[in-house]
């Protein structure tokens, strides 16, 4: 790749752009014939990359979707925006279609602020944040109730803080792109997969 790109600098550069349409042309020429099939069929082609044949080679699993039954505090990221109480900026519920079964069972709804969880109080955005819902979440026990404490307006606009409770239960969390090592990797694969891993 470095000789790749020197060697593309050396014929195109600030005062000499190449053309679009030709630069798999000029990379192939400056490369291999497999380099440019490789190009047309997964950079500019519909094909997606075969990953799965290409991590085999080194012994490494790839599962481009995987379903995992999980215990969680009931929200993921995406139901999750910041916004200011008291010039303050906290964590609040911002689309509820996001939440997983447990922050239904709980009961969330849009625009509530997460005060405390089990009764204590969530610490400031920063740092010690992350600590925080990681202490909890890896606290959680399935059949354990859960607490967490959220400011909530009224329909008149009054804000109270009210408390949510549920059973904590596993639910579905969706990963994606996930490898692991192959156990039963042959000594062909671990070599090629010491070449690649070790610099």
């Amino acid at each position: 790749m470095q000789n790749l790109a020197a060697d593309l600098g050396k014929k195109f550069g600030k005062s000499k752009a190449f053309q679009d349409e030709q630069l798999f042309d000029e990379i192939t020429k400056l490369t291999y014939s497999e380099i440019g099939e490789f190009l047309k069929r997964y950079v500019g082609g519909p094909e997606k990359l075969p990953f799965n044949e290409i991590f085999q080679l080194v012994g490494v699993n790839f599962y481009p979707e995987q379903i995992n039954l999980e215990l969680s505090l009931g929200f993921e990221q995406s139901a999750i925006t910041v916004t200011q109480v008291n010039g303050k900026p906290m964590l609040a519920i911002g689309n509820a279609d996001e939440l997983n079964e447990q922050g239904k069972a709980l009961g969330f709804k849009n625009g509530d602020v997460l005060a405390k969880f089990n009764g204590e109080t969530i610490p400031d955005l920063g740092p010690e944040l992350g600590k925080f819902i990681n202490k909890h979440q890896t606290g959680l026990v399935e059949g354990n109730m859960l607490s967490i404490s959220v400011l909530r307006k009224n329909d008149a606009g009054v804000e109270s803080e009210v408390e949510l409770k549920a059973p904590v239960k596993k639910v579905e969390r969706k990963k994606r792109f996930i490898l692991t090592f192959n156990e039963s990797a042959t000594p062909e694969q671990l070599a090629l997969r010491n070449s690649w891993l070790k610099p």
